[in-house]
């Protein structure tokens, strides 16, 4: 669930799509070098936020976004940040069982040496209840 609306938000959003079109891609979907600038997403663990009855009524599920462009400056790449940053910074939607989206942090410079990239990440935490 919450993995489709990270992928609905992005591909949705058009300030973002003027950057990198439709690559936008799970990390673990990549089979090879798409054109650059690209978005790979990456999920990490659910965890349990609230129970009831020892049951889980509330999660968190954290994500990191990271963009790939040409080796060179990192301009393009911290534009691109800014966009997800604006894009997810506080995001809810109750109809998705989101509650908030919360930055977590947005790293430094990368060589990617396998892609042949300059790259970055954000990362997000959200809070949702199933729904």
């Amino acid at each position: 669930m919450i993995r489709s609306w990270i992928y609905g938000k992005m591909t949705g959003h058009a300030p973002l799509t003027a950057y990198v079109g439709s690559r936008i891609y799970e990390s673990s979907r990549l089979q090879e070098v798409p054109t650059k600038p690209y978005i790979m997403y990456k999920m990490f663990v659910i965890q349990p936020e609230m129970m009831g009855d020892d049951v889980p009524k509330v999660y968190t599920q954290s994500f990191q976004v990271f963009v790939h462009d040409v080796v060179g400056d990192f301009l393009r790449i911290d534009e691109i940040i800014g966009v997800l940053k604006n894009l997810f910074l506080n995001a809810s939607d109750k109809a998705e069982g989101v509650e908030i989206t919360r930055w977590i942090d947005s790293s430094e410079d990368f060589k990617d040496p396998d892609m042949g990239t300059n790259t970055r990440f954000i990362r997000f935490r959200v809070l949702y209840k199933e729904v």
